[in-house]
C-alpha cells in the first residue's frame, strides 16, 4: 500500500505540473492575442482582397 500511496502522489504532482504548464501556455497565448489585437488598432488591418487589389492597381502602373 505504501507504494500504491507514492505512486499515486507522483501521479498527482505530475498532473499538477501538467496543469500549470496549460495554464502557462494559456496564459502567454492570451497574451500574445491581445498585443497583436493592440497593434491591429494601432496600424489598421487590411483584409487580403483589399491587399490583392492594391497590388494589381501598383503592378498595373508599374508595366506603363
Amino acid at each position: 500500500e505504501r507504494g500504491a500511496a507514492a505512486e499515486h502522489g507522483r501521479l498527482v504532482r505530475s498532473a499538477l505540473r501538467l496543469m500549470q504548464e496549460q495554464e502557462k501556455r494559456r496564459r502567454s497565448f492570451a497574451e500574445m492575442l491581445d498585443a497583436a489585437r493592440a497593434e491591429a488598432e494601432r496600424a489598421g488591418v487590411h483584409d487580403a482582397e483589399a491587399v490583392a487589389a492594391e497590388m494589381d492597381k501598383v503592378i498595373r502602373g508599374a508595366r506603363r
